[in-house]
Formats: C-alpha cells, structure tokens, sequence
C-alpha cells in the first residue's frame, strides 16, 4: 500500500515541481465579492438603473435589514433550540398536510385517493 501511495505521488506531483505553493497564486481581484453577495449588488444596481429611466434621482440609500419573524411572533428574544420549537413542533409534514386538507386531494378534491 505505501508503495502504491508513492507512486500515486510521485504521479500527482511530477510536473509541479517549480510550482509556487497555492495559497500564494490565489490572489483575488480588487472588490471580489462572493457570488451570493455579487448577485445582491447586482440586483440591486439593475433596479435603481430600471428607476432612473423613469423618474430622476439624485439619492439612493439602501438598506439591507434581516428581520427575525419567529422571534417577532414569539414576542420575545429567542435562543438555541428555542428556534427548533416552532408551532408545529412534534407534527409531521404529511400528517399536518392531511389534517390541513382534511384528507382530500388538493388539486381535484378527491378523496380515498393514494
């Protein structure tokens, strides 16, 4: 086996010999954003561009908020596993999903149906 992991090796490493290491020719451009991030950006850049066309605009403020609506809800701070314990703890999807639809099929109302 550690024959088999040297020339494994020797293979995989055979024509990097003058390479320089990778953490060095990883460099990222100037203003690199993730791609989530970019797609933000982005998105956002188009809408004030598709605004501007219609109506003139000499400010934007942008503001990217997160709100927290199960801890709105609850009307309290939640934490750890207090966000796993929702109002639908202890059920399951499929026997929620029946008892919503009181046993029938959603598109054609039919009932007794696999």
């Amino acid at each position: 086996m550690r024959q088999r992991a040297g020339y494994r090796h020797r293979r995989r490493s055979a024509n990097c010999r003058y390479r320089p290491r990778r953490s060095q020719n990883r460099a990222r451009a100037q203003g690199w954003l993730p791609p989530s991030l970019r797609h933000r950006v982005d998105t956002a850049a188009a809408l004030v561009t598709r605004i501007c066309h219609y109506a003139p605009v000499s400010e934007i403020h942008l503001a990217h908020l997160a709100f927290d609506t199960h801890s709105m809800s609850a009307g309290r701070t939640l934490r750890g596993t207090e966000y796993q314990d929702g109002s639908l703890v202890g059920t399951h999807a499929r026997a929620y999903l029946r008892t919503k639809w009181g046993s029938a099929c959603v598109y054609c109302g039919a009932r007794r149906a696999p």
